[in-house]
């Protein structure tokens, strides 16, 4: 039977359409499963290749024109259209407000107590009605686009990123190196608005959760969908994603004046204003063309005074705990390891010592023999000399006697 393809759901041990709440520490743990289990599952696609190819920036036509992101996700980044067999799924990434807190009631009261800053500010003050936002992802298969594209919602904007082949090596893929030889930097490099690589799967939750502690209150002038929605696509996507022409700014005590207005509530049922014409887009970050909430420039301000450091906090902190987590995992194959080459360390020290033992015994065999040539061939000159000596002494004799037997004159 043949395996069953790696989906991003599958990946994250996720059902399609679970939704995964934009939280530190609940994101993080749901990629610690596919990261920690990956040494073991060398026939699965590793976490690390899971990568964002482009996003899309949609915008409902109806309601409270609700604004969200969806992020598609493919085998190192590749371009989506190269086909199935590199789609993992898509993220839907979005602001939302708890279900208890929802409501006309609680909006207006939001809106009522609410001051409008230019900049967005955390401070509270008596008796401000805070709605906590419930900022989220949603998980998709691929097979599931066709019903996403039905929905009809408003297309506003495209980013792709820039796919390389072949991709890079990834930080906290293991495959391929030893455990012992697997060290990945403690501090993984911070994304620029400048980069256009694709994103991993823990780029986007960091972002998500940057803009999460940033504001975690839901604010309706403030820090609604539309904001979160354009700060993490300018957040994920760089300076080119951002460049789609300046929004009005603004929101006048008239307009704030004809929100609370029941005749003409901005919050009221769907039926009271009829949906955009489909052949008519709307703008991203405005409320049924009536005002402007989340003007470019504002989100461009806020990622350098604020997003921008908070993003980089909060990648270093999600990557830090998956970095622990693949190294804790690792950590007994890196021990065997590391035993298995000490042992192989000391077979190859204690090869060496014979081989030098055995060497020293050559060199003194050598010696021993040397010396006792050196022996022999001093007994051999020893008995030449005396040969020698006889000789001459045999000579001395025979001249002797000679001279015996010769008559003196």
């Amino acid at each position: 039977m043949a395996a069953k393809p790696t989906t991003l759901c599958t990946l994250l041990r996720q059902s399609s359409g679970s939704i995964l709440a934009v939280d530190a520490v609940l994101l993080p743990n749901i990629l610690e499963s596919p990261y920690t289990l990956a040494p073991s599952e060398k026939d699965q696609l590793h976490p690390d290749h899971a990568r964002i190819c482009h996003l899309e920036f949609f915008k409902e036509r109806t309601g409270l024109q609700h604004e969200y992101i969806l992020a598609f996700v493919t085998v190192d980044g590749q371009p989506w259209d190269t086909g199935s067999h590199v789609r993992l799924g898509v993220i839907q990434c979005e602001r939302n407000v708890n279900a208890e807190h929802d409501g006309n009631k609680n909006h207006l009261a939001a809106v009522s107590s609410s001051s409008l800053p230019r900049n967005p500010s955390l401070s509270t003050s008596t008796g401000r009605v805070c709605i906590p936002a419930a900022d989220r992802f949603i998980v998709y298969d691929p097979s599931d686009i066709d019903a996403l594209r039905k929905r009809g919602d408003a297309f506003l904007f495209l980013y792709r990123f820039e796919y390389t082949d072949p991709p890079p090596r990834y930080l906290l893929d293991s495959r391929g190196i030893s455990a012992r030889d697997f060290n990945p930097p403690e501090e993984c490099p911070t994304r620029s608005r400048a980069d256009t690589s694709p994103p991993s799967l823990y780029d986007l939750a960091a972002a998500a959760i940057a803009l999460n502690v940033i504001a975690p209150e839901y604010s309706v002038f403030r820090n609604q969908c539309y904001w979160f929605a354009s700060m993490l696509y300018y957040t994920l996507g760089g300076e080119p994603a951002a460049e789609r022409g300046e929004a009005q700014r603004g929101l006048t005590e008239d307009i704030i004046q004809a929100i609370l207005n029941p005749r003409r509530s901005a919050l009221e049922a769907d039926s009271e204003e009829a949906p955009a014409a489909p052949g008519k887009l709307p703008e991203v970050g405005t409320f049924r063309s009536l005002f402007t909430v989340v003007a470019q420039d504002d989100v461009k301000d806020m990622y350098e005074d604020q997003v921008s450091a908070a993003f980089d906090r909060q990648l270093q902190n999600v990557y830090g705990i998956l970095r622990d987590k693949v190294c804790l995992v690792l950590l007994p194959t890196r021990e065997a390891e590391e035993a298995k080459e000490e042992a192989r360390r000391k077979d190859e020290e204690l090869a060496r010592q014979k081989e030098e033992a055995k060497e020293e015994a050559r060199r003194k065999d050598e010696e021993l023999a040397r010396q006792k040539e050196e022996a022999l061939q001093k007994d051999e000159e020893l008995a030449r000399q005396k040969e020698e000596s006889a000789r001459q002494k045999e000579e001395l004799a025979e001249l002797k006697r000679r001279l015996a037997l010769t008559p003196q004159v």
